[in-house]
């Protein structure tokens, strides 16, 4: 069963989990050459970058979100360039965490791994039984192709497995944003990252809405 009652977490399995995420980090270049990415890559395979330039931010913004709310398989938003700029640092830096999915009666937990532009949200017990080849139920993706011109990042969450709601995917999107540009909040990721003795699960689960 993949929902899991309360909030609390046996201390044995979590430890092994945080082992498994200090494996997991330097298995993350694997998974390029071992793992298709279910998702568009580029920003000129979802949209007419020439026709997005003519636009002034606001109106790209408004055609992003609009666009991707008619869909019920993808979640979208948009950043600044100052955003993008901290998430792309904080996120190599501290490239794991972990968000649990809340479920009538309990929740279960995924683990996000960051790989440059494109981020992998995958069930925990499948990422500590084979962190390399888990299947991911969403992956992340930033578009920075409009940075420059526009200083505007595009994001987009592309739902994989069906154990995920587009609410989930909407809440998971909302919270990766939360924990990476919001500094108070960002301790925890680099707690977990860096400081996994000063990582409390049972706090953070209690503490992440």
């Amino acid at each position: 069963r993949r929902v899991h009652g309360g909030f609390g977490i046996d201390h044995m399995m979590f430890k092994h989990f945080k082992s498994v995420c200090r494996v997991g980090r330097s298995c993350l270049q694997q998974r390029n050459f071992a793992f298709t990415y279910p998702a568009p890559k580029t920003l000129r395979e979802v949209a007419k970058i020439q026709l997005l330039e003519r636009e002034d931010p606001e109106t790209v913004k408004k055609l992003w979100l609009t666009y991707h709310s008619e869909k019920d398989k993808t979640v979208a938003d948009v950043i600044s360039s100052a955003e993008h700029n901290q998430l792309m640092a904080r996120t190599k830096d501290c490239p794991i965490f972990v968000f649990p999915v809340r479920k009538p009666g309990g929740h279960f937990n995924l683990v996000s791994q960051f790989q440059g532009k494109h981020c992998l949200y995958t069930f925990l017990e499948d990422y500590k039984k084979d962190p390399e080849n888990a299947t991911p139920y969403m992956v992340l993706t930033v578009y920075d192709e409009l940075l420059t011109k526009k200083q505007i990042s595009l994001l987009r969450g592309d739902l994989i497995s069906g154990h995920l709601s587009y609410l989930d995917a909407q809440r998971l999107l909302a919270l990766t944003k939360r924990f990476y540009l919001d500094s108070a909040e960002f301790k925890w990721v680099e707690d977990f990252n860096r400081r996994p003795r000063d990582f409390h699960f049972d706090a953070y689960l209690k503490h992440c809405p």
